[in-house]
């Protein structure tokens, strides 16, 4: 009984001390597969995938690090710290979201969790005129009378590809536009 407490102690401690657990790796379903990254996101940072979670933590733990430096490990004070400053500044910010399959929003950011992003006063934009791209859309809006944006919304996008700050102008712009309903 008393070898089986120690085995189990030392795995214990093995867990611990993997990179994964270490570095607070997050980990995400990624289309079909499921992602464990350390980074701001895949292309910046270190991640590796795996058919389930706990396989992409393996090949986190054991292929992502061959050849690279590890980041220093910060306290978990300065982790808290950061995360808090993290959300309150992007809090409230207007915001353009292009989604994986759901389209782009106009709304205001209230939370992110990854690939996961809360909008307050989401609008769809279902089709613009007046603009080439979304950028130029954040930076000097669209026309309003020939483009279409949805009522707004609270809700949770699931798969955000991009968000983009917009600016003032940009912001009055979204907020003018009025769909007219089809009667």
């Amino acid at each position: 009984m008393r070898l089986r407490l120690l085995e189990q102690i030392q795995i214990t401690a093995q867990e611990w001390q993997r990179p994964s657990t270490v570095y607070r790796a997050k980990i995400f379903k990624d289309g079909s597969a499921w992602c464990c990254l350390l980074g701001p996101n895949i292309m910046e940072g270190v991640c590796a995938f795996g058919a389930t979670p706990q396989q992409a933590v393996d090949n986190f733990d054991f292929y992502a690090w061959l050849g690279k430096e590890p980041p220093q490990r910060e306290s978990t004070d300065d982790y808290n710290r950061r995360e808090q400053m993290s959300k309150k500044t992007q809090q409230g910010k207007p915001v353009i979201v292009r989604t994986y399959s759901a389209g782009v929003h106009f709304g205001y950011l209230k939370a992110k969790r990854g690939r996961e992003v809360d909008l307050t006063d989401s609008r769809r934009i279902w089709y613009w005129k007046g603009a080439n791209t979304l950028n130029e859309i954040a930076l000097h809006g669209l026309d309003e009378k020939n483009s279409k944006v949805s009522q707004p919304v609270s809700l949770t996008i699931l798969e955000a590809i991009e968000i983009i700050d917009v600016t003032p102008a940009s912001m009055k712009s979204l907020e003018s536009v009025v769909w007219q309903n089809a009667k």
